[in-house]
């Protein structure tokens, strides 16, 4: 079963409760951590498109935000509906209607290795592994290469069959890894698609290989390899974030509600779903950027104090 394996900085804050005229001014990341503790609410309603891989948490974003703010409100919309005012996107793409005025990180997912062999509960592999199933250059689980780094212990022979596709920005990603380490980046064997959307994983048979997303992965609790370089076990074979795109007009409500769901990282409700939160820094870059033009709550310092 995919097991999620999550490592997560932690942030310590030194801040002086006793700030005067005299001190100097706030460094932005500190006055962002100080920020997303409170939401900011601004008056109106925003339609907001969601990824499938956060749907299931958008009923309890849209009823926290109403406990704290009765008059700012999120409408869950289509992606492909003109009237959304925010579109979370998974792929890097959004409908042509949307004009965003801003984009910023959202989330982060990842390119994962699935597969399905009855005789392996586990399997470890290196990049140069990688590298080699996806140009089609390893193409038999009894291969040496996998032998050696699985104890020496060596599957029976069966072909190595890898599905044929996977989401174009992940597979860009993955492509974009294997060269950073001066391995063959070809993965001859698969072709980009708009969007995984895991159903493949659904019906993978006896030695499939399948590139393809942690969140798909996950969701559909799929067996993936360990893969492992200089003796370090890697989350993704390569990241990318999904993206909040701010459509048409710049209105504070807008930002507002994404400073409320960038702040849902930080609350720890990401993990209960099936992408992960970002890193703190680039979080907090966020926060800062989607913030301006928003008023900073009465009892935190401003910059200028």
């Amino acid at each position: 079963m995919f097991k999620k394996t999550i490592s997560a900085s932690v942030i310590a804050l030194g801040i002086s409760m006793g700030l005067t005229a005299c001190d100097p001014p706030m460094p932005p990341d500190v006055l962002a951590a100080l920020a997303e503790q409170t939401v900011t609410c601004e008056s109106g309603a925003v339609n907001v498109a969601f990824p499938a891989s956060v749907a299931d948490l958008t009923g309890g974003w849209q009823g926290a935000l109403a406990d704290s703010c009765a008059d700012m409100t999120i409408n869950v919309v289509d992606a492909n509906d003109e009237s959304a005012d925010v579109i979370i996107s998974a792929t890097g793409e959004f409908s042509a209607a949307c004009k965003p005025f801003e984009q910023l990180p959202f989330a982060q997912d990842g390119m994962v290795l699935a597969f399905l062999n009855s005789e392996l509960a586990s399997l470890d592999i290196t990049p140069e592994i990688v590298a080699g199933i996806l140009a089609g250059k390893i193409t038999d689980w009894s291969d040496p290469a996998i032998t050696a780094v699985n104890g020496g212990v060596a599957a029976s022979a069966l072909a190595i069959n890898v599905l044929p596709t996977a989401q174009a920005n992940g597979l860009g990603e993955t492509k974009a890894w294997l060269s950073s380490l001066g391995l063959d980046n070809s993965a001859s064997k698969v072709s980009p698609i708009p969007f995984d959307d895991g159903m493949a994983l659904t019906s993978m048979a006896e030695g499939d290989v399948a590139l393809t997303t942690y969140s798909s992965a996950l969701y559909n609790y799929s067996t993936v390899a360990t893969v492992s370089s200089n003796g370090e076990a890697l989350q993704f074979l390569g990241g990318f974030a999904l993206t909040a795109n701010l459509c048409g007009e710049d209105t504070l409500v807008k930002r507002a509600v994404v400073k409320y769901l960038l702040r849902q990282d930080s609350q720890g409700a990401l993990l209960s779903g099936v992408v992960l939160p970002l890193a703190d820094d680039v979080r907090l870059a966020a926060v800062t950027k989607v913030s301006k033009g928003l008023p900073v709550p009465s009892d935190l310092p401003t910059p200028e104090q």
